[in-house]
């Protein structure tokens, strides 16, 4: 288990009490749908900051290898060209394998919780039936990092 998953799991309600309060239940989820859509909220704006930085680099990338074919460019422009290639290249290797969960796995995650959130808010009975569904969702990747359980925490 990751530290994120270890995370999760002290965040929420504890295994051995899954089931047995509908008001622990309910507040455990909710914290769960918090934090994992700020952490699918906070990786979307870093994939449009990549992605937008990667896209504008490629066209230039590609603007300058036009202009040095119809045209006789020196070395320095191929070389700028070059290094500018490399970089995009970097950029978004950067995104692809940063080893961050893209934020529609993150999004997916959430709608989960949430899915089990109301339907105990809808039927408080039905807590033993959420619970068991709860417990093998905690730990499951992906998983929100800490800094977001705990605002969850402060803000549930």
């Amino acid at each position: 288990m990751d530290s994120n998953a270890r995370a999760e799991a002290a965040f929420i309600t504890p295994m051995t009490e899954i089931g047995t309060d509908p008001a622990k239940e309910e507040k455990s989820l909710h914290v769960a749908v918090v934090a994992y859509s700020k952490a699918a909220s906070a990786r979307a704006v870093w994939e449009r900051r990549i992605g937008g930085g990667a896209a504008v680099a490629s066209s230039i990338v590609t603007l300058s290898i036009f202009g040095s074919l119809s045209a006789s460019a020196d070395f320095w422009w191929k070389f700028a060209t070059g290094i500018l290639s490399v970089a995009t290249a970097a950029l978004v290797s950067l995104d692809k394998f940063s080893g961050k969960a893209p934020s529609p796995l993150l999004l997916r995650r959430a709608a989960e919780y949430s899915k089990l959130y109301y339907k105990l808010r809808a039927d408080p009975n039905a807590f033993f039936d959420v619970g068991v569904q709860h417990a093998e969702l905690i730990g499951m990747e992906p998983t929100a990092p800490d800094k977001y359980w705990r605002e969850a925490t402060e803000t549930g």
